[in-house]
């Protein structure tokens, strides 16, 4: 049997849940290629490396981690991290149309990987 990894995604009170936000708003060909995407990351063996995935090498964005996804022109990004167990958390998902978007981006899945170290936000188990 294959070891496989849990997936989980941050909640904060209120039940609101960002990342699934993003997700119901794509279309259903973008949903159904990211789903693929967590399945294979879900593999312990799974190669964290691009395409599929890149690590982010700055000091200040160390341990995150961006699930790239290309459909036609568009691509979408979901940045994660892992926890103790080497599970992923998804922290924040994004439809990059320029390269300048990715900063924010980051600085947002800080935050929040910040609040959950804080205990200010949950996880919810997705897969």
């Amino acid at each position: 049997m294959m070891k496989t990894r849990k997936i989980f995604e941050i909640v904060y009170p209120e039940d609101c849940r960002p990342v699934s936000a993003f997700l119901l708003g794509l279309d259903r060909k973008a949903m159904k290629k990211i789903a693929v995407q967590m399945k294979t990351l879900q593999q312990k063996d799974c190669p964290l490396m691009p395409p599929m995935v890149k690590a982010f090498q700055q000091e200040r964005h160390k341990g995150l981690f961006e699930l790239r996804t290309r459909i036609n022109k568009r691509m979408t990004r979901i940045i994660f991290c892992f926890d103790a167990e080497n599970n992923v958390i998804l922290l924040h998902g994004f439809v990059k149309k320029q390269e300048r978007e990715t900063v924010p981006a980051l600085e947002t899945a800080r935050a929040r990987k910040l609040a959950l170290a804080g205990q200010e936000a949950g996880l919810t188990q997705i897969m």
